[in-house]
């Protein structure tokens, strides 16, 4: 591939990955309550490299309680499915600053196994993470989100192109 090829496809990479942060970052909405454990800092699908059109859905949370007292954490966004996600204390992989991401298993792209993406109508969910602790109560923190058609009919698109894009990389 030529200097100018590459230059083209990491413009086409570079825009892909500011567009899908800005819809990621419109879609995840703080509750207005006051955080116990933490907040979410992204809750939505993202692409994978498969074969076929598939995605996860990815978690992130920033903590501001102390990890080492953090049994598990379990997570969904009720009521799309493929958003469960159950961590053990020795996955949480909290960074230093109290952050972690978690992914979901994947999913084929498809009107059986992802339904609410081929919706136009809007898809509310509220997602939910049970935070466990050792010796003391859980913490349920919450976050809304919602897609509209507009934004589900994007990000299809988005993941088809990611997907596009990982295939032309694996030939």
């Amino acid at each position: 591939m030529d200097m100018k090829c590459q230059g083209y496809h990491m413009y086409k990479l570079v825009n892909f990955v500011i567009v899908s942060m800005f819809i990621t970052g419109c879609v995840t909405q703080p509750v207005s309550k006051q955080a116990e454990a933490g907040h979410f800092i992204h809750a939505g699908p993202v692409s994978v490299v498969a074969d076929k059109l598939s995605i996860k859905w990815r978690y992130g949370f920033k903590f501001i309680i102390n990890p080492k007292s953090i049994a598990k954490v379990s997570l969904s966004c009720a009521p799309i499915p493929g958003t469960t996600v159950i961590v053990k204390k020795q996955d949480l992989n909290i960074n230093a600053k109290g952050i972690a991401f978690w992914n979901a298993d994947v999913l084929l792209v498809s009107r059986e196994k992802t339904p609410w993406l081929f919706d136009s109508n809007t898809t509310e969910a509220l997602c939910e993470a049970i935070i466990s602790r050792v010796g003391l109560p859980d913490i349920t923190e919450q976050a809304p989100v919602t897609f509209t058609g507009t934004v589900k009919s994007t990000t299809l698109y988005q993941l088809k192109e990611a997907h596009k894009y990982n295939a032309n990389l694996n030939k």
